[in-house]
């Protein structure tokens, strides 16, 4: 999967955002027929492969056409609508599998593929996208498909679309003449540019902070945690609260996205990941040192800080740097840098996952939880100094705040507004 998100991304770039989606969604479906019909655990691992590959093609591509086709003041909510409909999708086979065998489970799930296929018929591909293609007519009939036959702007956002397009390719043209013509020479040389690289580092440094607050951790050990904590209420019950306190707030987030700043819903979901994750690890502790039965508030301890972390995520910290990655980047290499950003992200939630027992076993199970809540702590000193407002912000306004301007060199006040 985690190669794969690259590859979406550079499809994205060439192919379109819908064409790409389109090719992906039959790999999908192929993957869950060779596991409705395996005869042998080997069919049932290919068929696992060909999902795994589909979603990283997919991580690459979708994100970018969310954000290009949204409005303004909904991009970002938008964007972690996605998330919250990856959550919905899980918990909803957790329900199926406990009630259905495997293969049916299956059969039920291939219907959501299918029903991709004849929805993305039947929309236009990104209009930004279609400008960078030179294909205005088809942008326009886009646009006005998305925003509706009477939207009175079609023009304006197109011009400024275009603008900031011929603008980034005539950069990109000063920048490499004299230099070679290779693409893969130019691809590398794209990272000198400030809109490039800024806004990457940006990214990279909210992916590794995201990842090491601990949620990672806990959605994927939440069963051995609440053993190792000695909580009071029943494991299995326990787990199904935090999948509902989850969900629930990843839908609640989506509101919330719509309506405050980003940088306001960043930093409170750090601050209460913080206390959530601080709060697990004192009961940890507790229980470790103290022979106080796990009936009283040290028992409830652990859970309720799982919950208000499982509460906190959603509202900030999962959604705002995947949504990042699909508008902070120049619209000439938006879906690669979308793929290789998903790319490395999936490589964090790897270690952090894989890490986490030795961690545990190392310093034990409070003090990896104080780490992770160390780690929210520097997450909110990064967002109230680094972390870029881009709520309401047209696309290409928030690609040309990083862009260096060499007129204005020793004016830097255009992303000191913005970061």
């Amino acid at each position: 999967m985690i190669s794969t998100c690259v590859v979406g991304g550079i499809l994205g770039q060439h192919f379109g955002r819908r064409k790409s989606a389109l090719f992906v969604t039959p790999i999908h479906i192929l993957g869950f027929l060779l596991q409705i019909f395996a005869s042998s655990s080997i069919t049932v691992q290919f068929g696992r492969f060909l999902n795994g590959a589909a979603g990283g093609l997919t991580s690459g591509v979708v994100p970018v056409y969310i954000s290009e086709i949204s409005t303004n003041n909904y991009r970002t909510a938008f964007g972690a609508g996605v998330s919250a409909f990856y959550l919905l999708g899980t918990n909803f086979v957790f329900i199926l599998g406990s009630l259905l065998e495997w293969r049916n489970v299956i059969g039920i799930s291939i219907i959501f593929p299918i029903f991709g296929i004849i929805t993305m018929m039947t929309i236009p591909d990104s209009p930004v996208w279609l400008i960078t293609k030179d294909r205005k007519q088809e942008a326009r009939e886009a646009l006005l498909w998305l925003r509706g036959q009477h939207y009175s702007k079609v023009d304006e956002e197109l011009k400024s679309i275009q603008s900031q397009y011929k603008e980034i390719m005539e950069k990109s043209r000063v920048n490499s003449e004299g230099k070679p013509n290779s693409k893969v020479i130019k691809f590398f040389q794209m990272f000198k540019r400030p809109d490039v690289y800024k806004p990457l580092l940006i990214v990279m440094t909210l992916m590794v902070l995201q990842q090491f607050c601990g949620m990672s951790a806990i959605t994927y050990y939440a069963i051995k945690i609440l053993i190792i904590a000695k909580s009071s209420i029943d494991k299995y019950a326990a787990t199904v609260i935090f999948g509902v306190v989850r969900l629930t707030a990843q839908l609640a987030g989506v509101f919330l996205l719509a309506r405050f700043a980003r940088r306001t819903l960043f930093f409170t979901s750090a601050l209460f990941m913080a206390i959530g994750t601080s709060m697990l690890g004192l009961g940890i502790y507790l229980n470790d040192e103290t022979e106080t039965s796990t009936t009283d508030i040290v028992g409830v301890l652990p859970i309720l800080g799982i919950s208000i972390a499982a509460a906190a995520y959603p509202i900030g910290l999962s959604p705002i740097p995947w949504s990042y990655t699909s508008e902070l980047f120049p619209v000439d290499i938006r879906a690669e840098m979308c793929g290789l950003t998903n790319a490395f992200a999936n490589c964090y939630i790897f270690f952090v996952v894989l890490s986490f027992p030795f961690i545990k076993e190392a310093i034990g199970g409070a003090y990896t939880f104080w780490i992770y809540s160390s780690v929210c702590i520097i997450v909110i000193i990064f967002s109230f100094y680094f972390l870029p407002e881009t709520k309401g912000m047209k696309l290409e306004d928030i690609s040309k705040s990083f862009a260096k301007d060499e007129k204005k060199k020793e004016d830097p006040k255009e992303l000191d507004s913005l970061v």
